[in-house]
């Protein structure tokens, strides 16, 4: 919801397998660790594997130096520990949502 307020086209899905068609069209891909169905680990190598452009943040209340290590390894533009502010996301750097945004806008202009 606060990502819609801020002015983020979201599109939502459950399990990972839900995610992976819309994959094609993202600008940025939030993703958390633990998904019902294959782990969020095994969903970044399959996005890897589409060779997909738009950063993965990864995201997780159960986070271990291990799993942040390994979602880099695959590809993860960042690794955030839940509870985190949309303030906190926006200024991930050059992947956070926020950049992802203004290349959007970019990409219409």
């Amino acid at each position: 919801m606060q990502l819609s307020s801020a002015g983020f086209d979201v599109e939502k899905a459950g399990p990972a397998e839900e995610a992976l068609p819309l994959i094609d069209r993202a600008d940025l891909i939030l993703t958390d660790l633990r998904l019902p169905g294959m782990s969020g680990l095994d969903m970044l190598g399959l996005i890897q594997r589409q060779n997909s452009h738009a950063p993965v943040i990864m995201m997780t209340a159960h986070g271990t130096i291990e799993n942040a290590v390994e979602a880099m390894k695959l590809g993860a533009a960042d690794f955030l520990l839940k509870p985190f502010s949309l303030d906190h996301l926006m200024n991930r750097g050059p992947q956070g949502a926020g950049s992802a945004r203004s290349a959007r806008r970019e990409s219409k202009a």
